[in-house]
């Protein structure tokens, strides 16, 4: 395998490191995302090695987990907060401001507070951004809903089991810090055969305190994030903990016509550990797409103040037909802060497309097309002045 993690990286940003604006890295994917996206390409035998208009580029990147400060209120609660519910038969609702905008964050939470019951995700369901009901969360923006959202139902679910624990500490006649909870069960540790479901543990909790049984969990950044900044001084520390990734590209550039096709992006994301493979790859592969066709197609354009481009006959955006292919690579860090190790993985993973594909376009025909996007109409312009054409 080539690897860049020798002498030309080593200067990159490591786990258990304070930049020098501040930042505290928790988890550092850096090297292990530049080494597979590098090796899924074929770096080693094609950068500056393939013929004539073929090229490769890469580009790394690195993105908070959340903003450690609050854009709407001067003290707010908390960061988010999520209220979970329990009911006789085993299962549990979970309230959270969150708001699912597509990202899968509802679904994300659910397998958290599922995780720390025990239970299946058949046995949780989410009511997201209800503000009658639901309690207060900043939004969905920053990348923040996993580390934060996520953060504050992992808190929740931890307090709802030790309540359930108590109970059931009782009825099995053994101590609360031998208990264990999973597959819809809380038995003893190494005991699996004494055991109580958690429905009959509800139950029991309903008969010996009579009232409802409910926990609460709110997520807060760690005391070294956030506080005072100093812009004057570039000292930000702004989130919790922050992803890192690298794509690496390779394209295709025809100097008779000026068309670039970029054959294929490898795109490695390390986003702390996966709570849900699939919806990462998805994440990252949507990522890809939105900033691809910045990168080659999308155009806005104005003239004496009125947009000319104003519909998608006009506004090109890539269809299923011109997107190259695409392989999603997974670098999983583990983080401290964030629930079961997990980081973010959205906007994070918008950074290095636009940057790996004009890098490949240098190494393809020599030099740089420095405005976007990267269409026909440049790549002829820039052959023309500098001699080509």
């Amino acid at each position: 395998m080539f690897s860049f993690s020798g002498p030309p990286l080593k200067n990159a940003v490591k786990a258990g490191q304070t930049t020098i604006s501040k930042f505290k890295i928790r988890s550092c994917g850096h090297n292990e995302a530049l080494d597979k996206a590098v090796e899924e390409i074929g770096w080693k035998d094609k950068w500056r090695k393939l013929p004539d208009g073929k090229g490769v580029g890469l580009a790394s990147m690195f993105f908070a987990s959340g903003a450690a400060f609050s854009f709407f209120y001067d003290n707010p609660p908390s960061f988010s907060g999520v209220k979970i519910n329990a009911e006789t038969d085993g299962n549990f609702t979970l309230f959270t401001g969150t708001s699912d905008i597509g990202q899968g964050s509802e679904n994300t939470l659910a397998q958290i507070a599922a995780e720390e019951l025990g239970v299946g995700l058949d046995n949780i369901s989410v009511i997201a951004s209800d503000t009658a009901t639901t309690p207060l969360d900043m939004g969905s923006y920053s990348s923040r809903v996993t580390v934060f959202g996520g953060g504050a139902a992992k808190i929740a679910a931890h307090n709802m089991k030790m309540k359930l624990f108590e109970i059931a500490a009782d009825m099995l006649e053994a101590n609360k810090d031998d208990l264990e909870a999973k597959n819809e069960k809380i038995c003893v540790k190494g005991t699996p055969e004494k055991s109580v479901s958690i429905a009959d543990t509800v139950i029991g909790y309903y008969d010996k305190k009579k009232e409802h049984l409910t926990s609460s969990g709110d997520y807060n950044p760690p005391a070294d994030v956030g506080g005072e900044m100093r812009l004057d001084l570039g000292e930000v520390n702004i989130s919790p903990t922050f992803s890192f990734g690298t794509h690496a590209t390779e394209v295709d550039v025809d100097k008779e016509t000026g068309e670039v096709k970029v054959q294929k992006i490898a795109a490695a994301h390390d986003c702390g550990f996966a709570i849900n493979p699939m919806a990462v790859e998805g994440q990252i592969e949507g990522c890809v797409s939105m900033t691809f066709g910045q990168a080659t197609c999308e155009d806005f354009r104005m003239e004496n103040g009125s947009t000319m481009t104003n519909s998608f006959l006009d506004y090109r955006i890539p269809t299923s037909e011109d997107m190259p292919e695409v392989q999603s690579i997974i670098v999983e860090s583990i983080d401290t802060e964030g629930p079961f190790g997990a980081k973010e993985a959205s906007e994070g993973a918008n950074i290095p497309t636009i940057p790996a594909i004009t890098n490949a376009v240098c190494d393809a025909i020599g030099f740089r097309v420095r405005d976007l996007p990267i269409n026909p109409e440049k790549i002829l312009r820039a052959l023309e002045k500098k001699g080509e054409k």
